[in-house]
């Protein structure tokens, strides 16, 4: 997952591996241009794992919406289903014929609205937005529910579908959970490329800091990474002696391997 601070990493590390790509035009110094080279490589090795590691937390957070959106599209169609059957029940129970209600008798009445509030009782609309734990733990007392209610009055035909749709919630509760526990270990080796890659990158523009002092430049690093920006990473080899800030060497004179 990147951010501005990745982005700043990797912009230093990058411009910093640009202007030194020709290390033989940065030093006459064999010893020079080889721990040049040496630090190029420690460099291009910690931004390459820290690519990685951005990839890999980048894809676990897709990983861990697509797990949310699965969890979600169980959710709603469980409450979808409890909605269902809740007015299919209570059309079949209490939505009868005035004759027939009447003769059922107030007690009977009352007995199968009892039901259907022991049911039913929780706002089941409610459970679209809460949490998802709460919503989960809801939907499985009311399947827990149905499922004892079986009966003269509930058919297992009636509650199938909907034990079906709640035990899809929680399986997708259980991935959307193992996919966040996943989370702190990526994020954890991201922090750690990162402080690698800068540590990577401090190490580089000191060492080339080094040798332009002991080839006498007079450039600052980020002078020399300016410049060699402007040129494509190319230019003449640095050597003691006056600078030239306008021609194609950083540096004019001569020196020896160092």
């Amino acid at each position: 997952m990147s951010t501005q601070l990745d982005e700043t990493l990797r912009n230093a590390a990058q411009h910093l591996l640009d202007a030194t790509l020709q290390v033989e035009t940065i030093t006459p110094s064999k010893a020079f241009g080889k721990a040049v080279g040496e630090g190029r490589s420690c460099l291009k090795g910690a931004l390459d794992a820290h690519g990685e590691a951005e990839r890999a937390l980048s894809e676990d957070r897709g990983e861990n919406r697509a797990a949310s959106a699965s969890f979600e599209a169980a959710r709603q169609a469980a409450i979808d289903e409890a909605l269902w059957l809740k007015g299919a029940l209570n059309s079949r129970l209490l939505h009868l014929r005035p004759e027939v209600m009447g003769g059922l008798g107030a007690g009977e009445v009352a007995r199968r609205e009892r039901l259907l509030s022991g049911l039913f009782g929780e706002e089941l609309s409610s459970l679209r937005t809460a949490a998802g734990s709460m919503a989960r733990t809801s939907l499985a007392g009311l399947a827990s529910r149905l499922a004892a209610a079986v009966g003269s009055d509930v058919s297992a035909d009636d509650v199938a579908p909907m034990l079906a749709k709640v035990a899809a919630v929680g399986t997708a509760f259980e991935a959307m959970l193992a996919e966040g526990l996943d989370d702190a270990p990526l994020a954890a080796a991201l922090e750690e490329a990162r402080g690698r890659l800068n540590a990577c990158t401090q190490g580089l523009q000191r060492l080339l800091d080094g040798v332009l002092k002991l080839d006498g430049s007079p450039l600052s690093v980020e002078e020399f990474v300016r410049r060699r920006r402007r040129r494509g990473g190319s230019g003449e080899a640095l050597v003691g002696g006056g600078a030239e800030p306008g021609n194609g060497g950083e540096v004019g004179g001569g020196a020896t391997d160092a």
